[in-house]
């Protein structure tokens, strides 16, 4: 076994002595670690650092044996985000995070990793009704529950006012008794919900009905039997007639007429009603269970069929119950003990305070047997009670009453004469009875009693003084040091307004802390009191008013002084400053880009980004790398979609188009070979290039004539087309190449790099 403690000791030694020998003993170390480390684990399987017989159960078992300089286990400190760069950590892997100042430990698979916090139940700080709750990150985090419901740091929750809406309330769980008369209203009741039934007979009147609301059916018709039914057919009324017994109203082929139908029995015993069945067919029952329903259509709950375990725990309250509803009969023999009433039932949390009064106890029903020993104290006595001697036992002749500081008793008193000795609070006899010493407490003495001449000096001292007892008047002038006040006792509260006078303050004695906020005002400062040392970093900036976006500044009579920053620079109440101008001469607005400095341009008459040295020079090679169609006696920009070099990135290989970013003079040289083969001979047919600048014409090239006689191909078929010129640019003017020929249809410009491309290069600015 490798004691990992003692190769430790020798390490130190040997670096102490030699680096070298150090480093050739820990190369020593490495490598019979490992040729050794197969014969560890087939032998052992564990590791022991600190002890030669490392427990069996562990992998690796660390002890510490030197108590004068103890030590600790350090695991790898990371942070989060050093934390989460670790590659496929093992489940289990444990750290500390010093981010959130936590051990750590994976509680994922290496391919995806959670990592959770260690805690210690006895550690855990949480404010003051928070909880800790997992976030998505499977972190616990302190929250305060917010919601329908909070909860106190004693565990209690409460269901929040206004809380419980309509989405949490279970359907059918609101019956009639829990709605307040008058509670529903035309806005909680559904459209279409008020069947017949729901109307009393003669409640619906002409004001109830809209307009055009009343049909043929709502219409009492003269001149028709007795029981007869109209139905409207779209232009007329129809008489239906009134049919036979037990006829229903069927539609056939949309005409509604009078017949038989089995299928539906129209005649219901008194008393049931029609349900639907497991076949879907309406079938008549009798309403049995717990309610009942008459052939009127009145629900009626039956009589003892609300158990206890149909009410809700702790519904019935005080108004549920009628006065005088709770007999003695209700109350089981013995069932009101300190902590319930009955078997355990009604406890004593359910009984209102002060509900139980006389009248509800019958007399003589509270025995003895029924009382406490101890609980009937002298507050339960009436004042005029009388209690009869008899109730106190007998004692003999000339005996008092007495306590004995136990027990009250019989006593035959003795009565002492003039010398006898006196007890108690006193010394002496009665003749010559003496107070002993501090026998008068404050309960002896009458109020007012003590005045000044009563005292000694230095007799009073805080524990014989009152809250507030000592008043102005009570104190002789320059009679309060500093030394009799105790620290923080005297508070604003007790110093009269005006009462503290330069003189009563030793210097230096107020310091800032002594100063609460808005305490001292204007009126409290002499002229030229506050000085420039009693500032030193004193002056709270919120105790300082300056104008919006204005500064301090000192002026011609070393004050300081409030205005506006005006001039080269201004400033806005955020801090922010803002530089326009240099010595009066503009900024330019532009951004500069790398390696640039602020120079005069004085064509523009302002300071402009520009580069110094090589940095400042534009040098771009462009060219076409495939060919671009060059349509028939139409100017088309030319598409150069490669570069050679762009060393201030200025050109655009997608659109073809140069923008400057430095003011100067630019040699711009192009050229463009257009593919000839195979023309046609023809009249005034030439092809040339042009410079565009801002896309405006700004040179031409050399105008070739394509063909005025017959020609042969070849010697049309390398013909190029150049043009050159130096071209004075400002910051962002753009240049582009257009090419032009009319040889009767669309041309390639040939690409190659040294076909068709474009030079631009800085010469001076």
């Amino acid at each position: 076994m490798i004691n990992f403690n003692t190769i430790y000791k020798n390490k130190h030694k040997i670096k102490q002595n030699n680096t070298k020998s150090y480093l050739v003993f820990l190369c020593l170390i490495i490598t019979f670690v490992l040729f050794s480390n197969r014969n560890l684990l087939s032998q052992t399987e564990n590791v022991g650092i600190g002890t030669i017989t490392p427990d069996n159960s562990a992998v690796l078992h660390i002890t510490f044996s030197n108590p004068a300089n103890p030590k600790g286990l350090l695991i790898p400190k990371l942070t989060t985000v050093e934390r989460n760069s670790i590659t496929n950590p093992a489940t289990g892997l444990l750290i500390f995070n010093t981010t959130t100042n936590a051990f750590e430990y994976n509680s994922g698979i290496p391919a995806t990793p959670v990592w959770a916090a260690i805690f210690a139940s006895g550690n855990l700080t949480l404010a003051n009704g928070s909880i800790y709750i997992g976030n998505v990150s499977g972190q616990a985090i302190g929250v305060t529950p917010t919601g329908d419901v909070l909860i106190t740091n004693a565990g209690l929750t409460t269901i929040q006012p206004n809380a419980v809406t309509t989405g949490k309330i279970l359907d059918g769980t609101i019956l009639a008794a829990d709605l307040a008369d008058g509670a529903v209203t035309t806005t909680q009741i559904l459209d279409g919900t008020i069947a017949t039934i729901d109307l009393a007979d003669n409640s619906v009147t002409g004001a109830k009905i809209p307009i055009d609301a009343v049909n043929g059916t709502k219409l009492s018709l003269t001149g028709e039997a007795a029981g007869s039914m109209m139905y409207f057919n779209g232009t007329d009324w129809v008489n239906l007639g009134v049919g036979t017994n037990n006829q229903q109203l069927k539609i056939t082929t949309g005409v509604p007429a009078w017949a038989t139908d089995n299928s539906l029995s129209t005649t219901l015993a008194s008393g049931q009603i029609f349900l639907g069945n497991v076949s879907n067919v309406a079938t008549a029952v009798t309403p049995t269970g717990d309610v009942t329903i008459t052939n009127a259509g009145v629900a009626t709950i039956a009589n003892n069929v609300v158990t206890t375990g149909k009410i809700l725990d702790g519904t019935i309250l005080a108004a549920d119950m009628a006065d005088g509803s709770v007999t003695t009969g209700k109350l089981a023999d013995a069932g009101i003990t300190e902590i319930k009433i009955g078997n355990q039932q009604v406890t004593v949390d359910k009984i209102a305070t002060n509900s139980i009064i006389e009248a509800k106890i019958q007399d003589g029903a509270i025995t003895s047997v029924k009382i406490s020993d101890g609980t009937i104290v002298n507050a339960d006595i009436s004042a005029t009670a009388e209690i009869v001697v008899t109730k106190l036992g007998n004692g003999t002749n000339d005996q008092l009453i007495r306590t004995n500081g136990t027990n009250v008793e019989w006593f035959t008193p003795t009565f002492a004469t003039t010398s006898s000795a006196v007890g108690g609070d006193l010394s002496g006899t009665i003749a010559d009875a003496q107070i002993i010493a501090n026998a008068v407490t404050s309960a002896e003495i009458a109020d007012n009693a003590v005045g000044n001449s009563e005292l000694t000096d230095n007799a009073v001292n805080t524990a014989e003084l009152t809250d507030v007892a000592v008043t102005a008047n009570k104190i002789a002038n320059d009679a309060v040091t500093t030394n009799k006040i105790l620290n923080l006792n005297v508070t604003s509260a007790k110093i009269a307004d005006d009462a503290v006078t330069s003189a009563k303050i030793a210097n230096a004695a107020v310091l800032r802390i002594n100063i609460v906020d808005d305490a001292i005002n204007t009126a409290k400062i002499a002229d030229d009191a506050v000085t420039n040392a009693k500032l030193a970093g004193s002056i709270n900036p919120n105790k300082i008013t300056v104008a919006d976006t204005q500064i301090f500044v000192g002026n011609a009579s070393n004050q300081a002084a409030s205005v506006a920053l005006s001039g080269d620079a201004t400033i806005i109440n955020t801090g922010a400053l803002t530089v326009s101008a240099i010595q009066g001469i503009a900024v330019s607005t532009t951004d500069p880009t790398a390696n640039q400095v602020l120079a005069y341009n004085s064509t523009n008459s302002r300071w402009e980004p520009k580069h110094l040295g090589i940095e400042r020079k534009s040098r771009v090679r462009a060219f076409l790398n495939t060919n671009q169609l060059v349509a028939d006696a139409t100017e088309t920009k030319i598409i150069f979609n490669s570069e050679d070099f762009d060393t201030n990135t200025e050109f655009n290989t997608t659109t073809g188009i140069f923008t400057a970013k430095i003011t100067g003079y630019y040699q711009v040289n192009s050229r463009i070979r257009f593919d000839l083969i195979s023309i046609a001979s023809g009249s005034n047919r030439y092809g040339l290039i042009a410079i565009y600048k801002n896309g405006v014409l700004n040179t031409y090239g050399t105008r070739m004539a394509l063909s005025t006689t017959a020609l042969t191909p070849f010697n049309l078929r390398n013909d190029g087309y150049v043009v050159s010129d130096i071209v004075f640019l400002n910051v962002d003017d753009t240049l582009e190449i257009r090419g032009y020929q009319n040889s009767a249809t669309a041309r390639n410009a040939v690409s190659g790099s040294a076909e068709s491309y474009v030079s631009i290069h800085l010469l001076s600015e």
